[in-house]
């Protein structure tokens, strides 16, 4: 709708930007690991949801996937982990001699969005860790409580 904006917090969790510039709609979601392993994934229920609401062809979405925590950092219990590497094992990341797996969730909420999303349509062009810089972001799983967030927001002009 034309001259609302719509945010969403993080910390490390994956920040998702949508707008359809076809219906003048827009959306921001907090992509968390919950919303992330789920089978259809927050991102793209999120599509789903402007579908059904206001009329949004897939095809003309948009979307900015913005910084989260990486691979580097993203430890994951084992069960939690196979979630993701059942849906593409280009999610996961196993270091020799280290129990957990390691999770790309931002490169996890661009494959989902990839099942009805053209690909040219999805911007993420930050690939840094919010949790290895000190100086660049806010990291609840490198400072822990309390701790700030991002905010990740869009609007449609009037």
């Amino acid at each position: 709708m034309s001259g609302v904006v719509v945010a969403a917090p993080s910390a490390d969790c994956t920040l998702v930007l949508f707008a359809d510039p076809v219906n003048k709609c827009c959306g921001a979601v907090h992509a968390g690991w919950r919303g992330t392993v789920m089978s259809e994934g927050i991102a793209m229920a999120t599509v789903n949801a402007m579908k059904s609401k206001f009329c949004t062809n897939p095809k003309d979405v948009l979307v900015a996937i913005g910084p989260s925590i990486g691979t580097c950092c993203y430890e994951f219990g084992v069960g939690k982990a196979q979630q993701l590497e059942e849906f593409d094992s280009s999610c996961t990341v196993h270091k020799p001699d280290y129990p957990k797996l390691f999770v790309d969730v931002a490169w996890r909420n661009k494959l989902q969005l990839q099942r009805g999303v053209p690909a040219s349509n999805i911007d993420m062009p930050n690939t840094l860790c919010t949790k290895c810089p000190l100086d660049k972001f806010f990291s609840y799983r490198r400072d822990g409580t309390p701790f700030g967030n991002q905010i990740g927001f869009i609007g449609i002009k009037q």
